[in-house]
């Protein structure tokens, strides 16, 4: 099961659904908001929830996978980059040199895309600095405590905060 609340999964999904509507920024400021507030036992199911996205073959869902994980890395939570770093570089790895039949539209551009977008996020998941990182997550984790006092003290509903289990299959990469 992913243990995720169902809002950050489907935003997660429509963030990387499979047609060739870029993610609404809407929506990506949300996924940018959540990944900062995501409870340290979620990191690591999200992590492999997006690795796995990217493991679709479907087109569409790739490019937008890469430019999700791409996206936490520059401006995401930190716990989470850090968790993609391992789950989501052997995927990327074998991105780089992708493959699949020209699109009948857009010809040999979207698996280019593909290619160029692996090596963009390998190329920040190797600069990743983990110390900072951890500090970085540090410091977002009192901002998130002393929010929740705050909320607390005024009696107001944590809502932002439900990460009440969500049930799902976990998702299954096909197999190769």
């Amino acid at each position: 099961a992913m243990p995720v609340d169902s809002s950050t999964h489907n935003l997660l999904i429509s963030v990387t659904e499979n047609n060739d509507q870029p993610a609404a920024p809407d929506y990506m400021e949300e996924v940018l908001r959540k990944s900062k507030e995501l409870d340290p036992m979620d990191v690591d199911d999200v992590a492999y929830w997006i690795s796995a996205r990217l493991n679709m073959a479907a087109v569409p869902v790739k490019i937008k996978a890469l430019t999700l994980i791409k996206t936490i890395l520059e401006r995401g939570g930190p716990k989470l980059a850090l968790s993609l770093k391992l789950q989501a570089m052997p995927v990327a790895q074998h991105a780089t040199t992708f493959t699949c039949p020209p699109d009948p539209q857009y010809g040999d551009k979207p698996m280019m895309m593909v290619r160029k977008l692996s090596v963009e996020m390998l190329g920040l998941l190797g600069g990743l600095n983990e110390k900072k990182m951890l500090k970085e997550a540090d410091k977002i984790a009192k901002q998130l405590m002393k929010e929740r006092q705050r909320k607390a003290r005024m009696g107001q509903e944590e809502d932002g905060y439900d990460l009440s289990p969500f049930v799902t299959e976990k998702w299954k990469p096909p197999a190769a």
